[in-house]
C-alpha cells in the first residue's frame, strides 16, 4: 500500500511539473497546448483524489500522512477552484461588472495562488520526511 502511495505521489509531482512547463510554453504551442493542459489537469485532479484516498487508508505515521493529504487535497483543489472560478464568473458576469470588480476573485486566488503554494509545501514536506527515513515499507 505504501509503495502505491509513493508512486501516485511522484506521478502527481511529474504531472505538476509538466503542467507548469506547458503553462509557460503554451503560447508558443497554440491549440495543442490547450488540449494537453486540459488532459494533464484532469490527470492531476484524479491523482490528487487517489493520493488522498491511498494516504488516508495507509498505515503511515502522522506527519507524513498529513503532508500527503495536503498534497493530494491541494492537487484536486487547484483544478476544482479553476473550474469553479470559470463557472461563477460566467454565471454572474453582470454582477461582477456592476460591482466594479470585473471578475470573481475568491476561486481565482485559491486556484492560482493559495492551493499551488499548499501543494508545494505538501510536496516538500513529504519529500523531507521520506528522505529522513520515516517511510517504512
Amino acid at each position: 500500500m505504501i509503495r502505491s502511495v509513493v508512486t501516485v505521489f511522484w506521478a502527481s509531482v511529474i504531472v505538476f511539473i509538466m503542467l507548469l512547463a506547458l503553462y509557460f510554453a503554451g503560447p508558443a504551442l497554440g491549440y495543442a497546448s490547450t488540449v494537453a493542459i486540459i488532459s494533464l489537469a484532469l490527470a492531476f485532479f484524479v491523482l490528487g483524489i487517489l493520493l488522498c484516498i491511498l494516504a488516508a487508508w495507509s498505515a503511515m505515521d502522522g506527519a507524513l500522512k498529513r503532508f500527503l493529504l495536503l498534497t493530494g487535497g491541494s492537487a484536486a483543489g487547484i483544478v476544482v477552484s479553476i473550474v469553479l472560478h470559470s463557472i461563477v464568473s460566467g454565471l454572474f458576469v453582470e454582477f461582477w461588472e456592476s460591482s466594479g470588480r470585473g471578475d470573481e476573485p475568491f476561486f481565482f486566488i485559491m486556484g492560482i495562488i493559495v492551493l499551488p503554494i499548499a501543494y508545494v509545501v505538501g510536496v516538500i514536506g513529504s519529500i523531507a520526511l521520506m528522505a529522513r527515513g520515516r517511510l517504512k515499507q
